[in-house]
């Protein structure tokens, strides 16, 4: 499931960075629409017609089984009718997904397999028998995987959200002395600056938006080699969100991390 996610969160983020976006709010009288649009960018890009795939929320299937529009065109309309079944639509394959592996915001997200490859560079798992302190089977494994997006494919995914899609930042926390923590990244500085900020929970951090520059009085810039915060006082705080600006402080990527404190 996270492997999922972060596939998503890749393609998403590659059609944000190429324009390919729509953030027009989906409702059940342009759903289809909004779906047609995408198409048209793909045709426009040379992306072929067969083998598209549109990776929907289930917000935006519920959507598009209400417009009439795509209920006169869809290829099995009369199941759509009688069972609420989704087929495709001009060779576009749709797929349904928990809004839960997408990125905030997204509704659909459509590509076509010559856009990205996803190799998983290991996979490997062990099956222990009734061992020392469990009654049957343990499973134990590793899973190392990646996505990438192809430069010269990149056109061959749209996106329709509420907003455009940063970049994936990893970050990570290790204890620090009493009371604080240590806030690692391990990826180098794309952009201006690189910045963090901890708070008590989520809905606490500050909300970013594309293309809007942040209060850099809000933030914490971390200037530390490599890429390290040393004892950050971490108090009643459990999250912590780091953030790589432009020279106009605008965010380009984002990555949150639970803090772990000495």
């Amino acid at each position: 499931m996270e492997f999922d996610s972060y596939v998503f969160q890749t393609l998403a983020t590659a059609a944000s960075a190429k324009g390919n976006i729509t953030t027009t709010a989906a409702t059940k009288s342009n759903a289809y629409e909004l779906f047609l649009g995408g198409m048209e960018a793909l045709g426009n890009a040379n992306v072929p017609d067969q083998g598209r795939v549109a990776f929907c929320s289930y917000r935006f299937a519920n959507l598009l089984k209400q417009d009439p529009a795509f209920m006169k065109y869809g290829d099995k309309s009369q199941d759509m009718l009688i069972k609420g079944v989704i087929g495709e639509v001009d060779g576009c394959k749709i797929v349904k997904v928990p809004s839960s592996r997408l990125p905030a915001g997204a509704a659909c997200i459509i590509s076509h397999p010559i856009a990205a490859t996803a190799p998983k560079q290991l996979e490997e798992y062990k099956i222990h028998d009734n061992p020392p302190g469990i009654s049957g089977w343990l499973v134990e494994g590793r899973f190392i995987y990646d996505c990438f997006i192809l430069n010269n494919k990149a056109d061959a995914v749209y996106y329709i959200g509420s907003q455009p899609v940063f970049k994936r930042l990893e970050v990570m926390t290790a204890p620090g002395a009493t009371g604080k923590t240590q806030v690692i990244v391990p990826a180098a500085l794309e952009g201006a600056k690189r910045y963090y900020q901890l708070a008590a929970d989520a809905s606490a951090l500050t909300a970013l938006e594309y293309g809007t520059a942040i209060t850099t009085s809000a933030w914490t810039e971390m200037t530390t080699t490599p890429n390290l915060v040393e004892g950050a006082t971490a108090g009643n705080n459990t999250i912590v969100r780091v953030v790589d600006v432009d020279s106009a402080s605008k965010p380009i990527s984002v990555g949150t991390a639970v803090v772990n404190k000495g």
